[in-house]
């Protein structure tokens, strides 16, 4: 027992000795095989202060007791489902916030009383909403690598997602944010990563990607109850110029067609088709001979599938949205842009003999059959046009020559929106705006020109 009687001791006295005497009956409860006399003597010794502290109480409440911060409101070890206690303990001078629900027994150590008791609220409102309540110990890096190679793939991310993803936080986030736990993660800390991505010169559009990687792991983690915000959100993202985007005129587009027939090279058929048809780098590349619909009428195209390159490894997938997986109309001369590559790949054929691998039926191929890289046709889009029209051009600048020709045709936005595979007529307002407004003007001389008075 005590070695001095309770009844000597002042109430702060009485409440430190109590204190302690609930720690140590706690602490020999989690112990799996605990000494029984160890624990009867604890036990003995709490109940003996308790009866003491009973008698001092007035009115319900002991202010010493208060003070101090403890709650014994119910026996140690033997509390109700869903009662706490939060008491502080001696030996390890750190308060102690305890809870039992369901059966289970949750604990949280501060280092003040406050600390203790809203890590205690943080576990009880995570139990009650349904989420984990194991103790978050991630850093930013284990997590982010986690969501890119777990979490990611099973919510059925696409390939090129993934890389961009993987990409952006293996170069961008990890460096910079890696060591962080998960919980200790502050706004401040990705406003000095976007600063410092800034300061390297890095191109506005990196800096988001990076910043919208980041944004969707802790989006995930929030969802899954390991953090409490998203602090992603909490920060701005670089702005970018917008730029109007290039386009060739009637004259350009001309120039460059009749160089693209006389180049024997695939890249010349495929600027050449691309400038006619307004695809996407990856959907040209991705045609095979069977959407090559050049017999109906009128001729059309079927674009079904994308070649991306996924970890520099071209990848063949389906087309990223509905509004992409179309049938187009072709003018006749992409028709035969398409019937002098099918003339130009059988030669390469007859040339490549065995070493011919072209098993799917691809239509824009190296002379050994195989599907042209993605970043392979960049460069050769940029040799071409420098060679035609002496200055270098990227498959994006084709895709827009491709739409303002067909706003100069007079086809309507939306029509111009389901040719291309935007998402809605105002995306390729928007895009194309440049085009529009000369429609604009030019139809306005022609309303001019009908209410013109002769004389």
């Amino acid at each position: 027992m005590t070695a001095v009687s309770p009844r000597t001791m002042t109430d702060r006295d009485l409440a430190r000795r109590l204190g302690l005497a609930l720690s140590k009956v706690i602490s020999l409860s989690s112990v799996r095989r605990p000494r029984p006399d160890a624990v009867a003597h604890a036990e003995a010794e709490a109940a003996l202060l308790r009866v003491e502290m009973g008698s001092r109480i007035v009115d319900g409440s002991w202010e010493a007791w208060e003070v101090l911060g403890v709650n014994v409101a119910a026996e140690p070890g033997r509390r109700s489902d869903g009662e706490g206690a939060i008491y502080f303990d001696q030996g390890r001078q750190r308060w102690i916030a305890e809870v039992t629900k369901d059966g289970k027994r949750h604990r949280r150590v501060g280092a003040t009383r406050k600390e203790a008791a809203d890590a205690l609220r943080a576990v009880t409102d995570k139990i009650e909403r349904g989420l984990p309540v194991a103790e978050n110990r991630w850093t930013v890096a284990a997590w982010c690598l986690h969501v890119g190679e777990v979490v990611l793939p099973q919510e059925g991310a696409r390939a090129n997602t993934l890389s961009s993803y993987r990409g952006s936080i293996e170069r961008h986030v990890i460096p910079a944010l890696g060591h962080h736990r998960l919980t200790t993660l502050q706004p401040a800390h990705v406003r000095s990563m976007i600063a410092a991505m800034t300061a390297k010169g890095l191109a506005p559009n990196t800096i988001r990607l990076a910043r919208g990687a980041l944004r969707r792991a802790l989006g995930i983690a929030q969802a899954e109850g390991l953090i409490a915000r998203n602090v992603v959100g909490l920060t701005r993202a670089p702005k970018i110029t917008t730029k109007a985007p290039l386009y060739l005129d009637l004259a350009e587009v001309r120039r460059l067609l009749d160089y693209c027939a006389q180049d024997d090279s695939p890249f010349g058929d495929v600027v050449a088709l691309m400038v006619l048809s307004g695809l996407r780098r990856g959907e040209v590349l991705g045609l095979r001979w069977d959407d090559a619909l050049l017999d109906s009428a009128p001729a059309r195209l079927r674009i079904e599938r994308a070649l991306i390159s996924v970890d520099g490894q071209p990848v063949l997938s389906d087309v990223k949205t509905d509004a992409g997986k179309r049938t187009i109309a072709l003018p006749a001369e992409a028709v035969e842009v398409l019937r002098r590559r099918r003339r130009r790949q059988a030669a390469e054929q007859l040339a490549a003999g065995a070493a011919w691998d072209n098993p799917d039926g691809a239509v824009f191929t190296n002379p050994l059959g195989r599907r042209l890289h993605p970043d392979n046709l960049t460069k050769g889009c940029r040799r071409v046009t420098l060679a035609a029209l002496d200055r270098g051009l990227n498959p994006h600048a084709l895709r827009h020559t491709s739409a303002s020709l067909l706003a100069l045709a007079g086809a309507h936005a939306k029509v111009v929106q389901e040719h291309l595979g935007h998402s809605t007529p105002e995306l390729a307002l928007e895009v194309y705006q440049h085009t529009f407004q000369e429609q604009e003007v030019a139809a306005a001389v022609a309303i001019d020109g009908l209410l013109a008075r002769d004389g």
